[in-house]
């Protein structure tokens, strides 16, 4: 696979050529004890319940923030055995990150937990969003530094269809530039902004009977909501039992434009007129704040915090946690584990 990650060092991938452009893939060739792994595929029915894991602001390590619980919650051996077990089973189909995932400015912390997972784990469907501290590792673009990583190595090592790839063009793809690579932040300079491209990060998709949309916050509203129009547009067509809104900020700052914390999309898409029919089929879940809880209630739970996995927050005591989805058997249920 080509990965580059936004480094200083020629260790973390970046071309160093004049002639060549800052992004040039360094490409990885495969182990010969992956290619002589027999692999399975889930191939899910169209209208099919789907089961699914979700954590968001997982830490293990102190080596660049804090990681409060680290052994108080033993989150390192315990997630990797969480995943390894969950997924073991057959009838588990997707994992999801939502944000500031694993405190992580170079990629090693998740390439350290990764090696550790079973590969029942890594062939079932995957999404990870961007956070703040997948921007800018102190957590927001005010200690924003030439080290940071602005979500560069994020967008590819973790696989995703996101709409940069359908929007480059021919000549792009031919020379390897498989997303929005126009902004070069060592180029700018301008650290204490956001030094990435919103679509980047933008996708939708069906998963049997569940639609998903993921965004990052560091974007505008307005340069997103094309491509939000055509996600409900998608959704109509294909008629999910429920939508997931999948994002980071619970609230505006810290790299969170105004406007796109995931509530206040939430409630931007229902205003929009290919959006409006969702109603409370359009649902959502965040991180950021540290705490596990039923974030928002209309007529029935709508939004739901799941940033507690390791972080401390004064919001809420010591917790460490997962959110759980089932949407087999005709209906759609969620269960959030608060703590140990």
């Amino acid at each position: 696979m080509g990965v580059l990650s936004k480094g200083s060092s020629a260790t973390a991938g970046r071309t160093t050529s004049s002639t060549a452009p800052w992004w040039t893939p360094k490409w990885v060739p495969m182990s010969s004890a992956l290619a002589a792994t027999n692999c399975r595929w889930s191939c899910l029915p169209r209208t099919g319940g789907i089961r699914a894991l979700f954590w968001s602001d997982p830490c293990f390590s102190s080596k660049w923030i804090t990681c409060a619980y680290a052994e108080k919650f033993q989150t390192f051996p315990r997630s990797v055995a969480m995943l390894n077990n969950i997924f073991a089973d057959p009838t588990m189909d997707m994992f999801s990150i939502l944000g500031d995932n694993f405190y992580d400015q170079t990629g090693e912390l998740a390439k350290t937990l990764f090696n550790q997972l079973s590969l029942d784990v890594k062939r079932r469907f995957l999404l990870v969003v961007n956070g703040n501290h997948d921007n800018w590792v102190c957590g927001g673009p005010n200690c924003g530094g030439s080290e940071d990583n602005f979500g560069i190595g994020q967008m590819q090592y973790y696989t995703a269809d996101p709409v940069a790839s359908r929007l480059v063009s021919d000549n792009a793809l031919v020379s390897g530039e498989f997303m929005d690579f126009s902004v070069d932040p060592d180029a700018r300079k301008a650290w204490k902004s956001f030094q990435n491209v919103g679509t980047n990060f933008l996708v939708y998709h069906k998963l049997g009977n569940v639609g998903f949309l993921g965004f990052t916050g560091a974007a505008t509203f307005q340069e997103m909501k094309p491509y939000f129009a055509e996600a409900c547009d998608y959704f109509m067509q294909t008629k999910p039992a429920v939508v997931f809104l999948l994002g980071h900020w619970n609230t505006d700052g810290m790299g969170c434009t105004g406007g796109m914390s995931v509530p206040d999309v939430r409630k931007e898409l229902l205003g929009l007129s290919q959006c409006s029919a969702l109603g409370n089929r359009l649902k959502y879940m965040d991180g950021h704040e540290h705490c596990n809880y039923v974030q928002a209630n209309t007529t029935e739970p709508v939004g739901f915090m799941i940033g507690a996995h390791g972080m401390d927050d004064g919001e809420c005591k010591a917790q460490y946690g997962f959110l759980y989805l089932d949407s087999t058997a005709g209906r759609v249920r969620r269960a959030c584990r608060r703590g140990l």
